[in-house]
C-alpha cells in the first residue's frame, strides 16, 4: 500500500498531484471508483495542450533521430556489402589460382609416372 501511495504522489508535468489524504480502515467494499478533482475545463485543455505540443515535439525529434539512425545502418551495410564483393573477389582469384597450379602438377606427376612406366 505504502508503494502505491508513493506512486500517485505524481509530480510530472502535465500531472501535478497537489495534495493526497490517505486513511486506515477496515475494508467494507463501499467505493466503487476514485473520484479526480480537475480544475476549470479551459485551464485543464490548455494544460493538457501545452502537454500535447511537448509530447509531439519530442515525438518528432524521437523520429528524426530514427531516419538518421536508419540512414547510418544502410551507410555500414553498403560498405560492408562492398567489402564482402571484394572478398568474394579474391576468393575466386585464389580459387582459380590454385586450380591452375594443381592442373600443373597433375599434369607434371601424369608424364613423371608415364616416364616410369615407360622403363
Amino acid at each position: 500500500m505504502e508503494r502505491f501511495i508513493a506512486e500517485i504522489k505524481i509530480k510530472k508535468y502535465p500531472i501535478g498531484v497537489d495534495r493526497l489524504e490517505v486513511q486506515f480502515e477496515d475494508f467494507k467494499s463501499e467505493f466503487e471508483y476514485f473520484e479526480i478533482k480537475r480544475g476549470e475545463w479551459h485551464e485543464e485543455l490548455g494544460v493538457r495542450l501545452d502537454a500535447a505540443g511537448k509530447l509531439l515535439y519530442k515525438s518528432v525529434e524521437l523520429g528524426e533521430e530514427s531516419v538518421s539512425i536508419g540512414k547510418k545502418t544502410l551507410e555500414k551495410q553498403d560498405m560492408m556489402l562492398e567489402k564482402q564483393d571484394g572478398t568474394i573477389g579474391e576468393i575466386r582469384g585464389l580459387r582459380q589460382d590454385l586450380k591452375s597450379f594443381m592442373e600443373e602438377r597433375f599434369n607434371r606427376l601424369e608424364r613423371e609416372i608415364e616416364i616410369i612406366k615407360a622403363k
